[in-house]
């Protein structure tokens, strides 16, 4: 019925119920209320990170609205995010890429603040596109989408693992990722940041980088 409260968590939900978080955020008659974390993080039975998040059903259903895009292809050297990572070796487009190697273990990161963002509260959903080159395997690589609030704590971070099959290396692949966020995260966001964490510190570049931001109405 209307007005519904679903509470979800990351062991029930998508192993006894065999509901992902993605399907109840990517459901416009859905509305994320509230996110729960513990100050530790652990993992459940499917490799999920611990976490409780309190959805109402809607009678009319919502939709997500753009209200930001970022694109970067490398290509400015002086770029300090690079931080030695632009590479001149493989490139997509331009001739410039961000290379992740063994002495890397984060890559090129954006950062968004509400200064420079100031509709960053409202942002409900991120979707990630980028192209990956690789050579062989990229290990345990992830996109992370990380938040803090005023007080400097971490109030949500997820990672999304990525992998290359042996058949495409040596060629780009494109990457598409989604990041769902809720309002009682972002309401109190102070820096969110989106990032290649090189886990097992592999080599491979990235090229022609892009986020979209959405609302949710």
């Amino acid at each position: 019925p209307d007005s519904t409260i679903v509470i979800w968590d990351a062991h029930f939900g998508p192993n006894e119920c065999r509901i992902p978080l993605y399907k109840l955020m990517d459901d416009m008659h859905f509305k994320s209320l509230k996110e729960f974390n513990p100050k530790e993080d652990f993992n459940v039975l499917g490799g999920y990170k611990y976490s409780v998040h309190v959805f109402q059903k809607t009678k009319q259903a919502s939709e997500y609205v753009e209200i930001k895009q970022i694109q970067t292809s490398f290509e400015n050297p002086d770029d300090p995010k690079l931080a030695g990572s632009g590479s001149i070796e493989k490139h997509l487009t331009g001739s410039h890429s961000s290379k992740s190697d063994p002495g890397r273990e984060y890559g090129y990161t954006f950062e968004l603040t509400p200064t420079d963002f100031p509709e960053l509260s409202l942002v409900r959903k991120i979707k990630i596109k980028t192209s990956l080159y690789a050579e062989s395997s990229i290990g345990e690589a992830q996109f992370v989408c990380t938040v803090n609030n005023q007080k400097g704590e971490t109030t949500h971070w997820e990672g999304s693992h990525m992998s290359i099959n042996y058949t495409d290396f040596y060629n780009w692949v494109p990457f598409n990722r989604d990041f769902y966020l809720s309002e009682s995260v972002m309401q109190n966001c102070s820096v969110l940041k989106i990032y290649i964490w090189n886990k097992s510190k592999k080599t491979y570049y990235s090229d022609d980088f892009e986020l979209t931001f959405y609302t949710q109405k």
